[in-house]
């Protein structure tokens, strides 16, 4: 088909219409663009700022980070929408959102203020403690002079523990601001936190060292005060615990004088406790606390005293608690042993009497008072008390048992008999017999026996009458004899005299005269020595006797065991040498005695029977000489008996 000019022109027509037709809308399209770049800036603005009201007005924080999102799309390197968005996620609790944000602020600007403050921040919230202070000491390089940040830099170093250069940072803060109360709080709570910390994991002296920093900054920091006080009583360093009580109780803190008053006790100045002790007591009257430590104070006092053997200033203590505190049964016991051990049992007597109704056992009060009663030797009145507390207290076996062995001991009579017989080794000679029956009467100042003795030796008979006491005196007792007869048997006239002197509680001296008229007279002089060992009696005698230009010397031992608390029962063994004038069966034939040799052993045994009858028993071997040169062995058996009424 062939192509017309017409058809040929308007196809030239048509391609050149097209080719208009791109240019205008190429040029639409750039106008188009320019406008929406414009639209766009002006686009992130408005939803920044209607994030920022939709976040600190509606508090719609969805709805903010929504906005940012949009501007952020349209605009991404916008500082201030990813900052508010960094912040958004923050206030959404968004924490890793919200860092990757801010980070990336970081990266386009690393010392935008806000960014690094959100990220201090949230790293603290973290308790990401050293990322913290990484982005504080970021923040301090751009802007070191921001004081809230250095203040929460030296907080967080002191957080980490890391005291020496958290104290570091904190002084050159203080220096820079010296009356900034906020930087001193700073240093006192982070110490007195690590105090605590110290204080509950009992380190001791890492606490002691952390309190006193906090009282160097306070003096008057009461909290610390009061455990520098504890902690140096808890590590025994009572000196410096005292000092801080002081501050205490000059700050007004009167609570701390009741514990110091016990630490004054422990320190052993009792007379200081006491005196505050008695402050006290005078502010709050009848307060049951001040009332127990007084009496602490006192017993510490007094039980002090006592092991410094200072037994007249433990009485005058314990006198002292019972006048506040009449009741105290602990003090007046106390009391009562104290007087006893000075031998003032009138005393001791008159506390057990003032005191009997504070004591819920009566009994053993009672019981006390029936020993030193006895104690004073006075049997009649011990006795007299017995029988009351046998009927007040019937079921009670001790008092009982006490009333028995009372009754016995105040039969004030006693009658006994006595029979010896000496036999010989030599054949033809006759037995020698002795028989004696005695009267005795107690008292209390001592006793006093009448004798008879009768003897039937070789060829003469006869009697002897004799009249014996023990007188007893303040500090000791005496012996005293005095004997006549007619036979020649028996010296005519005998006086015995000797005075016993108890000393150092279980030792006894004697020293005495003897007088013997036969047909010469005889004087001789005594002394000796006693002492008890538990219930063992040793005593050492000697005599010594005048014979014309000679002195005769005899030597007795003997020994006693007593068998209980009665000293009628004992088993008892003597030994002796020469002649003794308190020989009962052999006081005669003195001259002839005095100038031979004898040596003499014997044993006995004596035992109450059914509570008032006593038997004796003893036996004794004599080696005699009779004539110079010659001896002869004597045999003595003695037999006693005695009843008490």
């Amino acid at each position: 088909m062939e192509t017309t000019n017409y058809q040929i022109m308007n196809k030239g027509n048509y391609n050149m219409y097209r080719l208009k037709v791109f240019k205008i809308g190429l040029l639409l399209l750039m106008c188009l663009n320019i406008n929406i770049s414009f639209a766009q800036k002006i686009s992130s603005d408005d939803l920044l700022k209607q994030a920022i009201r939709e976040t600190n007005i509606n508090k719609n924080y969805p709805k903010a980070i929504q906005l940012a999102k949009r501007g952020l799309a349209i605009s991404p390197r916008y500082l201030d929408i990813r900052v508010l968005l960094g912040r958004l996620y923050i206030l959404t609790n968004r924490n890793d959102e919200a860092e990757k944000e801010l980070n990336m602020v970081l990266k386009q600007k690393p010392n935008q203020k806000d960014a690094l403050n959100y990220l201090v921040n949230l790293s603290y919230q973290d308790k990401n403690l050293t990322q913290s202070l990484k982005y504080a000491g970021q923040y301090l390089k751009y802007y070191p002079g921001e004081k809230s940040m250095e203040l929460k830099n030296a907080s967080m170093l002191y957080e980490l523990k890391d005291y020496n250069i958290a104290d570091a940072a904190w002084q050159k803060l203080s220096q820079k601001y010296p009356d900034d109360s906020d930087i001193k709080n700073l240093y006192v709570d982070a110490h007195l936190t690590a105090a605590r910390d110290y204080k509950k994991q009992n380190e001791i002296e890492k606490a002691i060292m952390e309190y006193e920093k906090v009282v160097a900054q306070q003096p008057n920091h009461t909290e610390s005060l009061a455990s520098l006080y504890n902690l140096n009583i808890q590590k025994k360093s009572y000196e410096k615990a005292l000092v801080y009580a002081e501050t205490l109780e000059r700050n007004g803190k009167t609570e701390i004088s009741l514990s110091k008053a016990d630490l004054l006790r422990i320190m052993k100045r009792y007379d200081q406790a006491e005196r505050v002790a008695e402050n006290l007591k005078r502010l709050k009257p009848r307060d049951p606390k001040i009332e127990v430590l007084y009496k602490d104070i006192l017993y510490s006092k007094a039980k002090d005293q006592l092991l410094q053997q200072d037994s007249l200033n433990a009485f005058k203590s314990y006198e002292k608690i019972l006048v506040n505190y009449p009741t105290d049964t602990f003090s007046r016991n106390q009391l009562i042993n104290l007087s006893i051990a000075k031998g003032e049992r009138n005393h001791a007597i008159r506390y057990i009497d003032e005191g009997v109704a504070y004591y819920d056992n009566p009994q053993s009060l009672q019981l006390k008072k029936l020993s030193v009663v006895q104690e004073q030797g006075d049997y009649q009145n011990a006795y007299k008390l017995s029988k009351t507390l046998v009927e007040k207290y019937p079921q009670d076996e001790k008092i009982r048992m006490i009333n028995d062995d009372l009754y016995t001991l105040t039969r004030q009579n006693r009658i006994g008999v006595n029979y010896g017989i000496t036999a010989f080794d030599q054949q033809g000679r006759k037995p020698w017999n002795l028989y004696s029956a005695y009267y005795m009467r107690t008292e209390k100042g001592g006793s006093l026996i009448a004798r008879v003795n009768y003897a039937d030796r070789r060829d003469a008979k006869g009697y002897q009458f004799e009249v014996e006491s023990y007188p007893t005196h303040h500090t000791g007792y005496s012996y005293i004899n005095l004997a006549y007869s007619n036979a020649i048997i028996f010296p005519k006239f005998k006086f015995a005299y000797s005075y016993f002197l108890p000393f150092n509680q279980s030792w006894e001296a004697e020293m005495g005269v003897r007088y013997l008229n036969s047909y010469l007279n005889y004087y001789s002089v005594t002394a000796g020595l006693g002492k008890y060992f538990g219930s063992f009696w040793i005593n050492a005698k000697t005599f010594i006797t005048p014979n014309g230009e000679r002195l005769a010397a005899s030597y007795v031992l003997s020994g006693r065991y007593l068998i209980n608390e009665s000293a009628d029962d004992y088993f008892t063994a003597i030994a002796g040498y020469g002649f003794s004038p308190d020989d009962r069966g052999r006081n005669f034939a003195i001259t002839e005695r005095l100038n031979l040799e004898s040596i003499r052993f014997t044993l006995g045994y004596q035992r109450t029977l059914w509570k008032r009858n006593i038997l004796g028993l003893f036996g004794t071997w004599n080696n005699q000489e009779y004539i110079p040169g010659r001896k002869r062995n004597e045999f003595d058996a003695q037999i006693s008996f005695q009843h008490k009424f």
